[in-house]
């Protein structure tokens, strides 16, 4: 009966422990992994800015190639009235 007790103190106090140390240090773990996240995205940035009004058209060569492909063929019909 001593064993069982003993086994089940030490459960609640290893929860209570790690519910504990999650609550001081995820925090600062996510606080840790945004400045990362900041710091890496801010450095993929291009470098190369465009002027306010400055216009800049890229054409998709893999547009023009989905446009000219016929997905079945033509049928013509007669209206019936």
């Amino acid at each position: 009966m001593s064993f069982l007790l003993k086994v089940i103190l030490f459960v609640f106090i290893a929860y209570h422990a790690i519910r504990l140390l999650a609550r001081a240090l995820f925090p600062f773990m996510f606080r840790e992994m945004i400045k990362n996240m900041n710091k890496q995205s801010f450095n993929n940035q291009p470098t190369n800015r465009k002027k306010d009004g400055e216009v800049t058209i890229i054409d998709d060569q893999k547009n023009e190639k989905t446009k000219n492909k016929q997905k079945g063929e033509y049928t013509d019909y007669e209206e019936i009235k």
